[in-house]
């Protein structure tokens, strides 16, 4: 294109744009104001510059190639990076056009400072970067909330199924009310119970960090073990289109074989496996196959065979697979942890858990060896731990103690007081922690059991309120309250062990046994189980002084002479200032009660000290002509160097 000198000066002179005219040799021939600003540049040192002194991205013989390839497209469009005075880079964006005038050739060129474009660019795609991010984890965030919707519905289906199964089947045994068909059921509604404390269970581990688990052991069979693994399962066999099957080989009849161990264990270790193979192998068949051996101790070797058809897991994993926090070739969420949790669930029982290399699909052997076991225990035994041990060889002396059952719940009272009743020679009932402490202000007790939650005063502020107030005797706790840090806020506030309701002859046994040295000292009086200690040291006065809140009465076996609480004259409607005689105590005995009361006397008198104390149960009469049952227990002592006769009086 062909320019006047005068119409060129004008347009770089008028132009907003950084101008500069090149020479074919690459050296300046002019550069407008702009550019001289923009470069921090006069004009003088500008025009000693080459193209290549500021664009860094053209060298001087490049430049004989663009300055050809110009001149035959005359206009190129283009980015670049140019340095100011300072050293300092930035973008801009080149127009170049080619121009002839007077016969002189040059490149005109229009530059575009692209530092503010390129500033906002970069934000945006910063901001695009972090919008990504957001929305990965947005995705991510979603994936989770949706698998956690899957397994939330997933874990209510099966407790719901687990929970209504056994509901279920009690209801319609509870709907025929044939007494022989009531005991006919009744082992049906013992394995009921069972499942569904085994589902109780489950959500209790669930909400527990610490996976640890006390060893107990029951009577089971291998039917058995199968219907509760079958339970547990079988919404992951719905939900993931699974097929189950379960074998035997010919020695290991599911109904005849009969043991004794940790079924719950069993079944969790084998559901889990069962519920990897569902979530994690991506086969659509697992099966369970059990086979066992006899040995001449009447154990039994138990090996269980756990097998999908799924994936399989690599040769390079199955050594970290027990590993805490491994995981295996799945896509699915999971901790990691259940097979780390599992073998050492296991081999606690002494048993084995591996993985077995398998060409095809995963598979899991567990071996264990348990103890042979009579479908119907003996009577009058309890199996702790894996001893046998006979209740009248061991603990013959819980004949001659008291407890005191705190518990909230009618049919638990009831229950429990006739099952206590069994061990023990006194069960009194607590509705909550206040009546307990009530009930500890007129006797004390061998062994308190209580419960967690109750109205007033709960099983935790009743222990600590015990230990606080100098209690040294024996608490259990038994509650239902064992989901979350209950267990060792009871431990923590004084309670000598804790287990799971419901409370059992097994588990009452089995912590008895861990303070057996405790309660073999069980010679001491019912009454009071520090009294005897006490009365070495005290005189008649003080001793009545101390158990002032008590109807407590001390007759001296040579003299004749009689002392009474004050709670022992207001329970007999007794003046405070009126002496006591035994003609004044023979009028408390209505006739109906006489002749047991003297068989009672004659009894008690001729026992020598240092005997376990008599208890007896009889109709009493208030000098008012009030009547109540009350239970009066005597024991002789020595008092002062003098046989005394200590005797309570407790209204029931």
């Amino acid at each position: 294109m062909e320019l006047s000198r005068e119409v060129l000066d004008t347009v770089l002179d008028l132009a907003a744009d950084e101008v500069f005219l090149l020479r074919p040799d690459g050296s300046l021939k002019y550069a407008n104001q702009s550019t001289l600003i923009r470069r921090g540049f006069s004009m003088d040192e500008m025009l000693t510059k080459a193209v290549w002194d500021w664009n860094s991205f053209v060298t001087e013989s490049s430049w004989q190639r663009r300055w050809e390839s110009l001149k035959q497209i005359k206009s190129a469009r283009f980015e670049s990076r140019h340095v100011d005075k300072n050293g300092e880079s930035f973008p801009v964006d080149i127009q170049a056009h080619y121009l002839c005038f007077d016969n002189d050739e040059y490149c005109l060129c229009f530059v575009n400072d692209l530092s503010e474009l390129a500033e906002k660019v970069n934000q945006l795609d910063k901001k695009h970067k972090e919008l990504a991010v957001a929305k990965s984890r947005a995705d991510e965030a979603l994936k989770s909330l949706h698998d956690l919707q899957e397994r939330r519905s997933l874990l209510f289906a099966t407790i719901a199924h687990e929970l209504r199964t056994p509901v279920a089947a009690i209801s319609m045994l509870s709907s025929d009310d044939s007494a022989e068909s009531w005991q006919d059921a009744r082992n049906q509604v013992h394995q009921l119970a069972r499942d569904l404390l085994h589902t109780l269970d489950d959500m209790r581990r669930l909400t527990q960090d610490n996976h640890t688990r006390e060893v107990t052991s029951e009577q089971f069979n291998l039917q058995n073990l199968f219907e509760s693994v079958q339970l547990s399962v079988s919404a992951y066999i719905t939900r993931y289109r699974m097929k189950m099957q379960i074998s035997a080989s010919n020695n290991a009849d599911l109904n005849e074989t009969w043991l004794y161990g940790d079924l719950y264990r069993l079944k969790v270790v084998l559901s889990n496996l069962v519920k990897n193979a569902c979530v994690h192998s991506g086969g659509d068949q697992v099966n369970i196959s059990v086979s066992r051996v006899e040995s001449a101790e009447g154990e039994q070797q138990l090996t269980f065979r756990v097998e999908d058809n799924g994936r399989g897991i690599p040769a390079d994993q199955v050594d970290h697979l027990f590993s805490a926090y491994a995981r295996g070739v799945t896509d699915a969420d999971g901790s990691g942890l259940g097979l780390h949790i599992a073998r050492s669930w296991i081999e606690e029982l002494g048993g084995t858990l591996r993985s077995i290399p398998n060409d095809g699909g995963a598979v899991f052997e567990l071996v264990i060896t348990l103890k042979s076991a009579k479908r119907s225990p003996a009577d009058g035994v309890v199996e702790i731990g894996k001893t046998a041990i006979e209740l009248s060889s061991v603990f013959t002396d819980t004949s001659k103690l008291s407890v005191l059952l705190v518990e909230d719940d009618k049919i638990i009272q009831m229950v429990g007081k006739k099952l206590l009743s069994k061990l023990f020679a006194t069960v009194d009932i607590a509705g909550d922690g206040t009546q307990a402490v009530d009930k500890l202000e007129q006797r004390s007790y061998d062994l308190i059991l209580t419960d967690y939650f109750m109205p007033n005063m709960n099983g935790l502020e009743l222990i600590r309120q015990l230990r606080a107030t100098g209690y040294t005797g024996i608490i259990y706790a038994c509650s239902a309250a064992t989901l979350g840090s209950e267990f060792n806020d009871l431990i923590d506030a004084g309670a000598n062990d804790v287990f799971a309701k419901p409370l059992t002859l097994n588990k009452l046994m089995a912590c008895l046994a861990n303070d057996v040295e405790i309660f073999q000292q069980a010679k001491q009086p019912i009454l009071d189980g520090k009294l005897r200690m006490e009365i070495k040291f005290a005189t008649r006065d003080e001793l009545l002084q101390q158990k002032s809140g008590r109807a407590l009465l001390l007759i001296d076996m040579e003299s004749g002479e009689i002392q009474g609480t004050e709670k022992w004259r207001q329970l007999n409607a007794v003046g405070a200032q009126q002496p006591l005689t035994r003609t004044l105590l023979n009028q408390t005995i209505p006739d109906e009660s006489r002749d047991k009361y003297v068989s009672y006397s004659k009894q008690f008198f001729q026992s020598p000290v240092g005997n376990p104390p008599v208890v007896l149960e009889i109709k009493l009469c208030a000098l008012d002509g009030r009547e109540f049952m009350g239970r009066v227990t005597s024991e002789k002592v020595e008092l002062e160097g003098r046989v005394v006769a200590c005797t309570e009086l407790e209204e029931f």
